[in-house]
């Protein structure tokens, strides 16, 4: 009896070790590499018996629906002719129409360590695709795969498409900016004045372009009130090599609500290098609808791309990135030297900026440009209250050149210093809060610094006249004996007068 025991003991330990085997000969793995943050799906087209890499006693798997038996205009009556029928040449074709007749998705899928697995599969020939929604911000879809199962190792056929906008500093010195024709002065952050042009600059790179039999770019740019896009101004570079006028097409007044829209016409077949810099360089004018200090005047911008290479028509978006501009405003008092809390009115003066050009403004004192002559620049006059302001400036050094004091003072002998001076973060990491990009605002006046408002932008000065010299006079007998004389002189010159006239008269 013992003895008998043990040999069922030992059938029935091998009977559940060949069950064991069996199982897992029975399921399979797809190990996916060489890509990060995609989540896969796999889906059964054919199922039957696997022997090495060779599917027999095909049937149709439970991961598509009966659709896919009409294939390339002729219908199929079941797995095996259908699987007859899909070659080197067809499968292109017969991929395509399984994307759009999927039915279950099979295995279990697990990522770690950038590695992707979907195990539990049965023998098959399995259509391995992302799942719909789940391609990263900047991503393309992965080419479609197939494959017999049996533990295999695939690597998704991807790339990612990125996207910066910059704008270029004309003053403050720029860390690590962006290199390219115009120069290495492009960051996320700049200050200018009213009227000035200012450049910007678009980049991304030629993606891996293998997979895709056509591949387009819409650059779409959004500018805020304070920024008039120059359209004549757009050119594209690829690689450092100007496009044709032909190759690309700018559109304003675009159907998203976009100021304007840079689309590249096509990529693929063009001999453009995987990796080569894409550079759309334009302009804008800060105008006088400009924000004065925060939260300044944001430009930004997005890339729309082909992302699918198995749908031709399938385009995504890259994120916003966000640029930004400030201007600065300066508030000037005209007080009396001897009481500064007297303030003057009909003081006149003219500003000069650092170049040696003169400002000029409207109305309501926003800059409206510089000129050359200070004969053509705007006369800044103090009102009633002393004050005028230049409204719309860039953070730099300015002379203030008296012209005319007012009525009983002395005109300043020399220009008065004005510095201006922003603190803004000049880097290519601009967070899209404001206030982390201009921190805090200076002026100097004659050297003697005071705090400006980063809030308005406003900096103010202080200029002081003194009133003009009154000469001294003696009084008594000294100014009797003048008013005497002179009356004594002007006697005797009457008298002259009518002597002559007489001695005229009898000579006639």
């Amino acid at each position: 009896m013992k003895k008998f025991l043990s040999i069922l003991m030992a059938a029935m330990m091998l009977l559940a070790m060949t069950a064991a085997f069996a199982e897992e000969a029975t399921t399979y793995t797809i190990t996916i590499t060489g890509d990060t943050g995609h989540t896969y799906e796999a889906y059964q087209i054919f199922t039957g018996d696997l022997a090495g890499s060779v599917l027999s006693n095909i049937t149709l798997g439970d991961g598509v629906n009966n659709n896919v038996l009409t294939f390339n205009g002729a219908t199929y009556e079941d797995g095996a002719k259908l699987a007859e029928a899909v070659t080197t040449d067809t499968l292109a074709a017969f991929t395509e129409l399984v994307s759009k007749n999927l039915a279950t998705v099979a295995g279990t899928s697990t990522e770690a360590d950038g590695v992707y697995t979907i195990s539990g599969l049965e023998p098959g020939y399995y259509f391995i695709k992302d799942q719909d929604g789940s391609v990263p911000d900047g991503d393309a879809y992965t080419k479609f795969m197939v494959k017999i199962v049996k533990d295999v190792n695939a690597t998704p056929k991807t790339d990612k498409t990125t996207h910066e906008k910059k704008v270029s500093e004309n003053v403050k010195p720029v860390t690590d900016g962006k290199t390219g024709a115009a120069g290495n002065n492009y960051n996320d952050v700049a200050d200018y004045s009213i009227g000035d042009t200012v450049p910007f600059a678009l980049y991304s790179k030629v993606p891996d372009l293998t997979n895709f039999t056509t591949y387009q770019m819409t650059f779409h740019d959004l500018m805020s009130a304070g920024l008039t896009f120059n359209a004549d101004s757009v050119k594209v570079s690829i690689g450092g090599t100007d496009l044709a006028a032909a190759d690309f097409a700018v559109t304003t007044g675009t159907a998203d609500g976009c100021t304007f829209e840079v689309k590249i016409n096509e990529l693929v077949g063009k001999g453009y290098a995987k990796g080569a810099e894409i550079r759309v360089d334009f302009t804008a004018t800060l105008n006088n609808q400009a924000v004065i200090g925060l939260d300044g005047n944001p430009n930004q911008s997005k890339l729309e791309f082909s992302n699918n290479p198995n749908v031709d028509t399938d385009t995504t978006t890259t994120p916003w990135d966000y640029v930004l501009v400030f201007t600065y405003e300066l508030d000037v008092t005209k007080v009396d030297g001897a009481d500064t809390s007297k303030v003057l009115s009909g003081a006149e003066f003219v500003l000069k900026n650092a170049a040696g050009s003169f400002v000029t403004v409207d109305a309501n004192g926003k800059v409206t440009g510089w000129v050359a002559s200070q004969d053509a620049a705007s006369v800044l006059t103090s009102d009633a209250t002393g004050i005028f302001k230049v409204i719309g400036l860039d953070d730099g050094t300015y002379s203030l050149v008296e012209t005319k004091a007012p009525e009983g003072y002395n005109l300043l002998a020399n220009p008065i210093e004005v510095v201006i001076n922003a603190t803004t973060v000049n880097n290519q990491n601009y967070t899209g809060t404001p206030s982390d990009a201009l921190t805090a605002l200076e002026i100097k006046v004659d050297g003697s610094p005071a705090t400006g408002d980063t809030a308005t932008g406003i900096v103010e000065a202080t200029v002081e006249n003194n009133v003009g010299a009154t000469l001294p006079e003696t009084g008594g007998i000294g100014t009797t004996l003048f008013y005497l004389f002179g009356s004594i002189m002007a006697a005797g010159s009457a008298l002259i007068l009518v002597v002559r006239r007489r001695a005229e008269a009898e000579e006639e």
